[in-house]
């Protein structure tokens, strides 16, 4: 997949320490949390805010090294951000990368061609994340050996208390989904935005199985029965994982 070269001004902005400006759009509370914490641990400036129109407002009020936009949000998504961003020519030399937790070709060649610089899928790594610093903002993170699970790692990242207390409300959360799942033989909009929603948050804790469950029940047919089952499966087995650090 091509990608676009790094803006001029990007690559002429001088760096102290390897420290950069970064602005972060992520409606995902527990991503856009643990994002910003990793990268600030790192030493870089992070503005991180839930939407596309908090990111237009930012990008307005501020200068940034670099953009890292969220596609999928309410009202104002990533793509409708980065055409107000660059029609009302706010952050001229800067480049906008996509996060999406969408693979497909197909769906990055759509991104691309919206006008990012580049996609990553979510959930970034520390590596993943230190490339693209590195070329479109001229600084890095240190890359560290994954020694730990998602989940040590989250915790590590938020420090305990918080951590725990994020990781009850996507346990509540996950529950709320479940039990309006029930007896469900149509997906609404608002289901399929939360399974969405949720999947990111599951991928940033390993939890691979329940994020595809979550990801099937946002792509299910229109008419079809929702893959309820599957997902009952995985939360089951996820929340067996999870209980042990739910409670000190």
């Amino acid at each position: 997949m091509a990608k676009a070269p790094p803006r001029q001004a990007a690559r002429d902005r001088p760096r102290q320490n390897g420290a950069c400006r970064l602005l972060i759009a992520e409606d995902n509370d527990i991503n856009r949390e643990l994002l910003a914490t990793m990268l600030r641990q790192e030493r870089h400036q992070v503005t991180a805010v839930p939407g596309g129109a908090e990111a237009v407002q930012a990008a307005e009020d501020g200068q940034f090294d670099l953009i890292l936009m969220d596609i999928s949000m309410p009202q104002v998504d990533g793509i409708e951000a980065l055409r107000r961003i660059r029609a009302q020519k706010l952050a001229e030399g800067t480049d906008i990368v996509a996060l999406t937790a969408h693979a497909a070709a197909e769906d990055h060649a759509r991104i691309l061609d919206a006008g990012f610089a580049e996609v990553l899928t979510k959930p970034a790594n520390k590596a993943e994340l230190a490339d693209v610093i590195d070329r479109r903002a001229g600084g890095g993170v240190k890359v560290l050996p994954r020694t730990q699970s998602d989940i040590h790692q989250f915790f590590e990242a938020l420090g305990q208390d918080r951590a725990r207390s994020f990781l009850a409300s996507f346990c509540e959360e996950v529950n709320q989904l479940q039990d309006g799942l029930h007896g469900c033989a149509v997906l609404d909009a608002g289901q399929r935005k939360e399974a969405h929603r949720l999947a990111g948050s599951a991928a940033v804790l390993g939890l691979a199985d329940l994020r595809a469950a979550m990801l099937a029940i946002e792509n299910a047919e229109d008419g079809g029965t929702p893959p309820v089952a599957p997902f009952q499966q995985a939360w089951a087995s996820a929340a067996l994982v999870l209980a042990p650090h739910l409670h000190v």
